[in-house]
């Protein structure tokens, strides 16, 4: 796949697609985005959540439970 950001740390204004192993596939999104981007302080994954920026099959993840 073209385009495909890979990198463990994200950047500032980035859109970063992730294919999900068959392994990660049932994990919750939250917990996904916590082990994937280590380092990344938990209120920070929490806001992006909530905000809906965060996608899986293109759709928005706001207010809705993260799994």
């Amino acid at each position: 796949m073209t385009g495909v950001n890979t990198d463990t740390k994200p950047t500032t204004g980035t859109v970063t697609h992730v294919d999900v192993s068959t392994d990660q596939a049932g994990q919750r999104v939250d917990n996904f985005l916590l082990a994937r981007f280590r380092g990344l302080p938990r209120s920070r994954v929490y806001r992006l959540l909530r905000r809906g920026e965060v996608r899986v099959k293109d759709s928005r993840m706001n207010g809705r439970p993260y799994h």
